[in-house]
């Protein structure tokens, strides 16, 4: 992981926490290990098995190939869910308490905020929520919708990567 934002990334004053979603536009070695169901024998059923990928998303039979995408993110935040719920067998905890120790467990370390990104916050805190110049704006913003506004930081990673080990322990800790 770099700890950059991909471009296809969401950001804006609503994003609670974020994690991984791979990035390959740099070189296959970024994106998220997987295989696309394809080694799967019912899936050949009446077509002829390629001898190579098919492309950057669809694995060869049995391989596995490297992918992007915020869909990957979400599986990667449900599991560390899963995990602090199996933590937690009494279900002593409540939702709300679980996604407040989700997001007091994330973290800035590692996360970095592109010069591009800079400049888009800078933009956006400068004219504020509603418009860019002419145009309206229909991201929320976070930056003069609440009464604090967001830093830079929380604006594109809300309150930060995702932290298993620590939201597992924290759960472990009550």
């Amino acid at each position: 992981m770099t700890g950059n934002r991909t471009f296809y990334s969401s950001y804006g004053g609503g994003l609670d926490v974020v994690a991984p979603g791979g990035e390959i536009q740099n070189g296959m070695s970024g994106g998220i290990l997987t295989t696309g169901g394809t080694w799967l024998d019912g899936f050949w059923q009446g077509i002829t098995v390629p001898d190579n990928s098919w492309g950057l998303a669809l694995d060869p039979v049995g391989k596995y190939v490297q992918v992007q995408g915020t869909s990957f993110s979400a599986p990667i935040v449900s599991g560390v869910m899963a995990l602090m719920k199996g933590e937690d067998p009494k279900r002593r905890l409540s939702r709300e308490e679980m996604v407040s120790i989700l997001k007091k467990t994330a973290t800035y370390d590692g996360l970095n905020l592109s010069s591009s990104d800079m400049n888009r916050y800078r933009l956006q805190k400068e004219v504020g929520f509603g418009t860019v110049g002419d145009a309206p704006v229909s991201r929320p913003s976070g930056i003069f919708a609440k009464a604090k506004p967001v830093s830079a930081q929380e604006y594109f990673f809300g309150k930060g990567l995702v932290n298993a080990d620590a939201a597992v322990e924290s759960v472990r800790q009550r």
